[in-house]
């Protein structure tokens, strides 16, 4: 009978049904090159694939960016660091219902201040226009990064054009509250560059790892360690780790060997950090080297650890992509259904069998009297915004 590897689950154990971490998922916002008052928000493992199929480069895509009129489409801001495509539906699906779900008040989502994409100054209040402002889609991210909910979660923003970056400045700058400081934001606008398909962004998007190859000279190290066969004790209780029935995990850090009980690390974590209502840990120093290490990193890589004994492979399964959404039509009943309710309990994260909830949201151009209030910047094709079903 083969000798199983001393890092590998003892048989029967329940880390055997352990799914892994993907190693990228995104909530994206794409805008049309053409014309910018169409706007479409969805959901990915691979964004320079899904953008290549919204443009029609390659099979796939939803049919409501099927139209040749509006390409070519381009991704101008994502939200990633979620831990499955469950969690990944579920933001999508608030942020394009943030009215509707249970993250926001009505009072948190009606935005009172209007911002200029092109100068982040406010604009002057116009009363008499029924359409949502620009503001209101960065005023409801502002408000999901910020939610008790989503506020724990690893979450990284993304912008790729300087407009939207100016609206959300532009919001943040007049916001009471703030988004956590562990929310990381960054910014690459490219210039404006095409790549060699003519698609804005593509290079990119092309440069995100979304294969999870940054993460390998870790699991090597974690794996090489766990396999070695010395003792390890725990680096927080200080009891030996039993490495074929235990859920082990071992700091990130490059030359450090200390490897901890799951549950004894993420108690630490949980005591060291501020808010004391935390069920998972966002991040916390090492017990062996003292280097601050995040925990979403030590889980996607126990998580791909054991999945790798099944498989074989160090490698995630990322062949999972998007459902083919055309002619996919929602009744209002069905639009604010969140599609977590329609998961199958046999359903894991990386192959949910759900109707997809991406929204095309159209922002007409309305030639209204322009301000002369001093400071308030110009109106723009970003001002309004319809949700066209």
């Amino acid at each position: 009978m083969p000798r199983s590897s001393r890092s590998s689950p003892a048989p029967g154990n329940s880390r055997e049904s352990a799914k892994g971490i993907p190693p990228f998922y995104c909530v994206y916002l794409l805008r049309s090159a053409v014309r910018h008052a169409s706007l479409y928000i969805g959901s990915t493992p691979n964004p320079a694939r899904r953008l290549a199929q919204h443009n029609g480069h390659i099979k796939g895509g939803a049919h409501r960016t099927h139209r040749e009129k509006l390409r070519p489409w381009e991704m101008v801001m994502i939200v990633s660091g979620f831990t499955s495509r469950t969690a990944a539906l579920q933001f999508e699906w608030a942020w394009q219902n943030t009215q509707a779900s249970r993250h926001a008040t009505g009072d948190e989502i009606e935005t009172k201040v209007r911002i200029c994409s092109k100068t982040g100054k406010r604009l002057a209040k116009k009363s008499s226009n029924p359409r949502e402002p620009m503001t209101s889609i960065m005023a409801r991210l502002h408000v999901l990064l910020r939610s008790p909910y989503f506020s724990s979660w690893p979450l990284q923003v993304q912008f790729f054009n300087a407009d939207i970056h100016r609206v959300w400045q532009g919001w943040v700058e007049s916001a009471s509250t703030f988004v956590p400081e562990h929310i990381g934001f960054k910014t690459d606008f490219n210039d404006g560059a095409l790549s060699g398909e003519g698609l804005p962004h593509q290079n990119t998007l092309r440069k995100l790892d979304v294969s999870g190859k940054n993460l390998r000279p870790y699991q090597e190290k974690t794996q090489f360690l766990l396999d070695a066969g010395d003792r390890l004790d725990c680096g927080v209780c200080r009891s030996r780790l039993r490495l074929n029935d235990d859920l082990v995990v071992v700091c990130s850090y490059e030359m450090c060997r200390c490897a901890s009980h799951l549950l004894c690390l993420s108690s630490r974590f949980i005591q060291s950090q501020d808010s004391g209502n935390d069920l998972v840990p966002i991040s916390g120093r090492c017990p062996g080297c003292d280097s601050t290490i995040e925990w979403h990193i030590l889980m996607r890589e126990m998580t791909l650890r054991i999945r790798s004994h099944r498989t074989g492979s160090f490698d995630n399964d990322d062949s999972l992509e998007e459902e083919d959404e055309a002619g996919a039509e929602l009744s209002e009943d069905a639009r604010i259904q969140s599609p977590i309710d329609l998961l199958s309990s046999e359903d894991d994260d990386f192959g949910l069998s759900t109707s997809k909830y991406d929204l095309h949201v159209d922002y007409r151009r309305r030639h209204q009297p322009i301000s002369n209030t001093p400071g308030k910047g110009k109106i723009d094709d970003w001002d309004d915004v319809d949700i066209v079903e």
